[in-house]
């Protein structure tokens, strides 16, 4: 569900936010959404996700978050942090999408990295549930 049609927690158990990386910077509806809700946030298990980088360096390894998203991090207390593989279309439009286009377009997201990561993050939340 995007984050800007979340009108509250009442009925969640967990969250992860995620949010695509435009110039270092998270995504408005996902940077609003932990703001808004930091809260419950604040008493449920959750985790953030950056999407964006435009090269392989995700799949090569644990990617720290942006000085942005870290303060999101502890503002909320998430459990974690994940970076994974962006992709940017040929015909992207807007500055600097467009720019970006002409030298970077291409498509990094590795849907098994993610399978996998998710897979720990239901295994935490049933570990929990056992204990």
């Amino acid at each position: 569900m995007p984050a800007r049609d979340v009108m509250d927690l009442a009925d969640v158990d967990a969250v992860i936010v995620a949010g695509a990386l435009y110039a270092n910077r998270w995504h408005r509806d996902a940077r609003r959404f932990v703001r808004r809700h930091s809260s419950p946030l604040r008493d449920l298990p959750v985790w953030l996700v950056s999407s964006g980088p435009l090269d392989d360096s995700a799949a090569r390894g644990v990617i720290a978050p942006t000085r942005q998203v870290a303060k999101l991090i502890e503002r909320v207390g998430a459990r974690g942090h994940q970076t994974f593989g962006g992709s940017l279309a040929k015909d992207a439009r807007g500055f600097p999408a467009s720019a970006m286009a002409r030298t970077r377009a291409g498509d990094w997201r590795d849907v098994d990295h993610v399978r996998r990561w998710v897979a720990t993050i239901a295994q935490q939340l049933v570990s929990a549930d056992a204990g």
